[in-house]
C-alpha cells in the first residue's frame, strides 16, 4: 500500500459504480 488515500479513492469508486448499477438495473422501463 503506497497511498492510503489512493486505495480509499479506488474503493469509493468501486462502491459508487456498484450503487449506480444497483440503482439502474431494477429501474422500470
Amino acid at each position: 500500500m503506497k497511498h492510503p488515500l489512493e486505495t480509499l479513492l479506488s474503493a469509493a469508486g468501486i462502491f459508487l459504480l456498484a450503487l449506480l448499477s444497483c440503482l439502474l438495473l431494477p429501474a422500470p422501463s
